[in-house]
């Protein structure tokens, strides 16, 4: 296969073309997994405005489900604080619950501590109960990859009291197992709190 070397292409230039990609991209199948989520990746690595104005575009309500949802993982990833701004958007403006629930994600990958905070309070008052039990489960997540055990303990005892039919309560189950060989203590498979 030949290789094509282009030069002289302005960041904002790259970041044009490629949002054509991710925006012709179809709904389903290859075209959007291969081509439209790459140029979407490509355009998060952009070290430039135009990426942030093109991945804000990707999020407005009319764009589909999911072209916002992988949108708010690049958000939380590579744009710092504005991303967390335009994620903490969602969670309050964004019309789907599914859509809501990948922000969640999104905010646990951000190194922003505001990120956290977000986290919490979606946690503790979305309107939906599986963003909120999402939100659980990403914040005992955050909490044990910052080595916060304790309170990574005791959000997933949060989890599963507040969620007892949680889809999130198995990966939490199994966080706290990570945990208690981690600290090489199979005393905390039995807190609760």
């Amino acid at each position: 296969m030949p290789v094509v070397w282009l030069q002289n292409v302005t960041p904002d230039d790259s970041v044009a073309w490629l949002t054509t990609l991710v925006l012709a991209s179809p709904d389903t199948g290859e075209g959007r997994d291969r081509v439209g989520k790459t140029a979407m990746t490509t355009i998060a690595l952009h070290n430039a405005p135009a990426a942030d104005r093109a991945l804000e575009s990707f999020v407005a309500p009319a764009r589909p489900d999911w072209l916002r949802s992988d949108t708010a993982f690049w958000l939380g990833s590579t744009r710092g604080e504005p991303g967390v701004r335009l994620l903490t958007r969602m969670l309050a403006q964004d019309p789907s619950d599914k859509v809501r629930e990948k922000v969640t994600f999104g905010l646990s990958v951000s190194k922003v501590p505001a990120a956290l905070t977000t986290l919490i309070a979606t946690a503790r008052d979305d309107r939906n109960t599986r963003v909120r039990s999402q939100a659980l489960f990403w914040l005992a997540h955050s909490e044990n990859q910052a080595r916060d055990y304790k309170s990574a303990i005791d959000t997933i005892s949060r989890l599963e009291r507040e969620f007892p039919a949680s889809v999130w309560l198995k990966p939490a189950r199994s966080l706290r197992i990570e945990i208690a060989q981690r600290l090489q203590r199979n005393d905390v498979l039995w807190w609760y709190t």
